[in-house]
């Protein structure tokens, strides 16, 4: 369904731009205050493998 696919696609861009901004030597605490997310949203974004 083109639904899942784009959530999907979203998905892996949004873990991506997290794990370059940890490149950038953003702090998890960092990321989620810039996003309004949680630490923890953050986390678990980034533990996810990217073919999931």
């Amino acid at each position: 369904m083109l639904a899942r696919e784009v959530i999907g696609g979203l998905a892996a861009v949004r873990r991506e731009a997290f794990r370059e901004a940890r490149a950038d030597g953003l702090t998890l605490t960092q990321i989620a205050d810039e996003l309004g997310v949680s630490v923890q949203a953050v986390s678990q974004v980034l533990r996810k493998r990217p073919d999931d």
